[in-house]
């Protein structure tokens, strides 16, 4: 009996080692799948740094091309006052802090306004960034340009009327319509 007894328990112990034999197995081959999906993730994390980092260069260039094409620059005036006057041009076009000033014509505030409605519009899509507004650049049959700027959560939206469309159309100033 006793034989027969350490017979059957040297088969489990024989048994367990097989068994365990196998686990230590598959967990090696665990360890060496593991170890690949590691190596091919670090690699798609360069490639994906590679990636944004192109990306970056890339709209670093467009932007520059941007800037070549629509140069907006700070002009500084001096008056007799004692605060200086600052106003911006774009293309060498002027964008007055009023466009019903009298000092610009008609068709440099919509040519201005229709540059910077165009260079807005590109940098928000070079840097993949949405408007808060949606913008429309709206052509009128007198050869003027209009943006017009559109809140899509109030509806509402800002049309910037010009001395000529004023005067030949009646408008009021009105900023702000309801659509």
């Amino acid at each position: 009996i006793e034989q027969r007894l350490l017979e059957a328990e040297e088969r489990m112990r024989k048994e367990d080692e097989r068994n365990l034999q196998s686990t230590v197995d598959s967990v090696k081959d665990l360890e060496h799948e593991t170890s690949e999906i590691c190596n091919a993730i670090e690699a798609e994390r360069a490639n994906i740094l590679r990636s944004r980092s192109q990306l970056e260069a890339h709209r670093v260039h467009l932007l520059r091309q941007l800037l070549a094409i629509f140069p907006i620059e700070e002009v500084q005036e001096t008056h007799n006052s004692a605060e200086p006057s600052h106003h911006y041009v774009i293309a060498n076009l002027p964008l007055p802090k009023d466009i019903h000033s009298q000092s610009v014509t008609d068709e440099q505030i919509s040519t201005a306004l229709g540059f910077t409605c165009h260079a807005l519009s590109l940098t928000s899509r070079y840097l993949a960034i949405p408007l808060r507004y949606q913008m429309v650049c709206n052509f009128s049959p007198f050869g003027e340009v209009h943006a017009t700027v559109v809140n899509l959560q109030t509806s509402r939206f800002f049309v910037p009327e010009t001395k000529f469309l004023q005067q030949k159309l009646g408008f009021a100033r009105m900023p702000w319509r309801d659509s």
